[in-house]
């Protein structure tokens, strides 16, 4: 009340942020109590008397745990948070870091985005958070959020083995984490060249069946265009490229005459992750441009007044079968 009465705007439900005039965001000081499971079994409070020592407690993380004074510029670090910092340690503030599943998840994600390792303390704090069942709380969507995040950080491969380290990947994942373990040295090298989304998943369904992909991005709410890139990956690995018709019928089945940025971007996944692959994509990519040029203006005199509806496609279809016949299969 004494916010908003200074002219303070209010935002958010669970624990309320406030937005001054120049749009820059002021949160009180809080403490949480345990009330129910999962992430969102808490109760907030803002009483008047919490201390900043008081709030910084409930961080999750010591290097998440320190504040500095605006005026002198001290930094404020009960925790120290500086030390582990240093030293490249994340490690929990208090026991209250067992109180939230998502915590795990975050630990792992922070391995994957600093290279830092866990506390073996803080480890073995997660390892009794997995087996209290709390992750079972955990939405697809809230899992999804922090998986694609982690998988886009410079050190992925260290979420999926700090998940797996702990018991959590199988949990969460579901047949998938599997996968994510085996595809540790995938998601290294896909990281070191800067590969996008899409990319590092494509990376991940090259060992995953296509059911337990369908099951992930189902139960998961994973976004169209990564499931649409995973599930493209598993149709390229069911294509035979020494027959032209299995080819084409991919072209097809993937309606790429008219979009090759899918082609585009698991050619470049490929050749880092399996340079020696053989597949030959990036002379299958040029010789698609040159056949999707051909139209109905590319029939015959003949053809044009002969041919009616299907048969039109068809005769455009197998035209631009001879041209990657010459430029892909020659």
């Amino acid at each position: 009340e004494e916010m908003i009465a200074k002219g303070f705007q209010k935002v958010g439900a669970d624990f309320p942020v406030f937005l001054d005039k120049n749009g820059d965001e002021y949160a009180l000081a809080r403490t949480e109590r345990k009330s129910g499971k999962g992430y969102k079994g808490f109760e907030t409070s803002f009483d008047p008397s919490t201390t900043l020592k008081d709030d910084l407690s409930r961080r999750d993380l010591t290097i998440n745990a320190m504040a500095q004074d605006l005026d002198s510029g001290e930094i404020i670090d009960p925790y120290n948070g500086r030390k582990d910092l240093k030293n490249k340690v994340l490690r929990h503030v208090s026991n209250a870091f067992a109180e939230d599943p998502l915590r795990v998840l975050r630990a792992a994600r922070f391995a994957s985005r600093y290279n830092f390792t866990i506390a073996p303390e803080t480890k073995k704090l997660m390892q009794r958070l997995v087996k209290s069942g709390e992750l079972n709380e955990l939405t697809g969507e809230r899992v999804w959020k922090e998986a694609s995040r982690a998988i886009m950080e410079p050190h992925p491969h260290n979420f999926a083995k700090v998940m797996a380290d702990v018991g959590a990947l199988d949990i969460v994942f579901g047949e998938l984490g599997v996968v994510l373990n085996e595809a540790y040295h995938i998601l290294r090298s896909l990281a070191s060249r800067n590969a996008n989304e899409r990319q590092r998943w494509m990376g991940i369904s090259l060992k995953a069946p296509t059911n337990v992909i369908s099951s992930f991005v189902k139960n998961h709410k994973v976004p169209n265009d990564v499931a649409d890139a995973m599930m493209f990956a598993k149709k390229i690995q069911a294509t035979d490229f020494s027959s032209l018709d299995s080819v084409v019928a991919f072209l097809n089945k993937s309606r790429l005459w008219n979009n090759l940025q899918p082609l585009e971007e698991y050619a470049e996944m490929i050749d880092i992750v399996n340079p020696s692959n053989g597949l030959n994509l990036d002379k299958l990519i040029e010789a698609i441009k040159e056949a999707s040029k051909i139209n109905f203006d590319n029939l015959s005199s003949d053809e044009k007044s002969s041919l009616k509806g299907p048969d039109i496609g068809k005769a455009i279809a197998s035209k631009r079968k001879d041209v990657i016949q010459s430029l892909y299969k020659n």
